[in-house]
């Protein structure tokens, strides 16, 4: 039998790209495992320690994960100058050429520097906010290290911050939104007329939040705005997740004819909004009414028409007038990034190069009879099309082959939260529902599936030309051995093992990248309350799949001049 020369090339291709693409999976569970047990500290050194996470062309990965984890160990000062590191060198390779990619000058699509999802570039900005916020609410830079040399190391003790300090540490969270709203306003006119991720809600909703505790005249105008905005991006582009609307695949399929039916038909035709929707519009109206009611009080009667705000969202807006409490709970681990197996024709490749020799017919049929390549599940459907998302080329009646795209396990928010408040006697003294402003795994799912789908042409086509290649080969060989009737059994049998030894590399030569910001959140919920002077204690409710649980956040103090104070809390179970 003679084996081809490019099995060896594929061999050293899959040695190679296994270790790429799918290098980190193992670190990645257990970060996931050590965060779910608030073992932050252990995290971190995992991914110190890690080759993986040191690869340069990891460095954004190795920046986020330790800045999320240092954040969620409430070492806020330090995650702060991590995520600043981040920030910068995401938004350089945001605004990198593709022409300078390097997956121009390598076999493999799915293997390249890790550029960031878009979504994940925003989330950073959004932690960069939070920990300025968080920073000027604990009032101190806590005590940390610093490397000196090769190998000396510095010990910095905490210092508390002075109120001037704590201003600016104010200031500079509203600075961050800020350039959260340029990074999505590029974002936004690179990425028009598609219903892919360009425009964060979470930076309306918590932009206005830190507007809002700012609270200057011109702050105060633009949070009333930005809470407006938050209305047309649950038409624009929040329709496309399944959280807020039922029909989020025809509102996805149908995207690119929005602009000529205008807000009103799409709304009319391709969403219906779901609970998390509705609560989310509720909450949002209150924003608005108790802004304008500040600033703007003549305008009232106009705004609820407008947003078709209910007189008991009016009233509860009146009761909770300068709302001193706000509650930010991010919830869970966002879903798992895994490979999916996708499918491709052979057609189109049996006509080309290797095969024209044989003929496209024969071929095909050697691959089915003698090699076992058959038509992929009838219940199939690529990459990104179980969301709505168009797909290039579905080419894939005939003989097909498989190989390997990520895809996110995705199986959408099923909780409803409350905010509980407990005085010292342990009574409750109020309960606020909260609302959903960042379904992350909705976001990542799509962010994902929008990938995958415009890699599934490209390197479908790719595959099967090298894929129909290897099927010549291993034809040729068959052809050879069977010349000799005796032989027919023996030269299946090495068709068969020459064939899958040269696919199997050529698998593993594209294996899916499964790198993704792993430890965030699965979900982002806000809501507001007004407190008296007091001490309290403060619960999560959640229900989850009939199942109820109340999870003690901690003690609250509100003080006589309290005007704006953020509670922070991330449940991990």
């Amino acid at each position: 039998m003679v084996i081809q020369k490019p099995f060896y090339l594929y061999l050293f291709l899959a040695l190679f790209f296994f270790s790429c693409a799918s290098g980190g999976k193992k670190e990645r569970n257990q970060l996931r495992s050590l965060i779910k047990t608030s073992q932050f500290d252990e995290a971190i050194k995992v991914i110190e320690n890690s080759k993986v996470y040191k690869e340069k062309d990891n460095k954004l990965l190795f920046l986020m994960e330790k800045g999320l984890l240092l954040h969620s160990a409430g070492k806020y000062y330090q995650s702060s100058k991590i995520l600043e590191e981040a920030r910068e060198l995401g938004r350089k390779l945001y605004t990198t050429s593709i022409s300078n990619k390097v997956q121009k000058m390598i076999a493999n699509d799915n293997y390249d520097i890790y550029y960031g999802e878009r979504y994940e570039i925003s989330l950073i900005h959004f932690y960069q906010a939070l920990n300025h916020l968080l920073i000027a609410n604990q009032g101190f830079y806590e005590a940390h290290t610093v490397s000196e040399g090769k190998d000396g190391v510095r010990n910095i003790p905490k210092r508390v911050l002075t109120a001037s300090e704590i201003r600016t540490r104010q200031m500079s969270a509203r600075a961050e939104v800020l350039a959260w709203d340029s990074f999505l306003k590029d974002l936004k006119s690179s990425r028009s007329g598609a219903s892919v991720f360009k425009n964060d809600l979470l930076a309306k909703v918590f932009g206005a939040y830190i507007h809002e505790m700012i609270g200057t005249p011109t702050d105060l105008q633009i949070a009333l705005q930005l809470y407006k905005d938050c209305h047309t991006l649950l038409i624009r582009n929040y329709g496309a997740y399944k959280s807020f609307n039922t029909l989020y695949q025809k509102y996805n399929e149908n995207y690119k004819k929005f602009p000529k039916l205008g807000e009103r038909n799409v709304q009319a035709q391709f969403i219906n909004e779901t609970g998390y929707a509705k609560n989310l519009k509720n909450y949002l109206n209150e924003r608005i009414v108790d802004l304008s009611l500040s600033i703007r009080p003549r305008s009232l009667n106009k705004i609820k028409k407008r947003y078709s705000i209910s007189e008991d969202i009016i009233k509860s807006a009146k009761a909770n007038r300068n709302a001193n409490v706000t509650i930010l709970f991010q919830n869970g681990v966002i879903p798992l990034k895994v490979a999916q197996k996708e499918y491709f024709g052979l057609g189109k490749a049996a006509k080309d190069n290797a095969a024209a020799q044989i003929g496209a017919a024969v071929l095909t049929v050697f691959a089915a009879k003698q090699l076992g390549l058959l038509p992929p599940p009838r219940s199939y459907r690529p990459a990104g099309a179980y969301l709505g998302l168009r797909v290039a080329e579905v080419a894939v009646t005939n003989a097909a082959i498989s190989f390997e795209l990520p895809k996110i396990q995705n199986h959408g928010v099923d909780s409803v939260n409350h905010v509980v408040v407990k005085n010292a006697e342990g009574k409750v003294v109020a309960t606020r529902p909260l609302s959903l402003v960042a379904p992350l795994g909705d976001i990542a799912e799509q962010a994902v599936a929008e990938n995958a789908a415009s890699l599934y042409g490209r390197v479908g086509a790719r595959l099967a030309v090298k894929h129909v290649a290897a099927i010549a080969a291993a034809y040729a060989t068959y052809k050879l051995m069977s010349k000799n009737k005796n032989n027919a059994f023996f030269a299946r049998q090495a068709a068969v093992f020459q064939y899958i030894a040269t696919a199997k590399g050529i698998e593993a030569s594209e294996r899916a990248d499964t790198r993704y910001w792993s430890t965030l959140p699965s979900d982002v919920w806000m809501g507001k309350l007004k407190l008296p002077e007091g001490k309290y204690q403060v619960f999560i409710k959640s229900h989850h799949s009939g199942a109820q649980k109340e999870t003690h956040i901690g003690p609250l103090e509100v003080a006589k001049e309290t005007k704006s104070t953020l509670v922070n809390f991330r449940s991990l179970n």
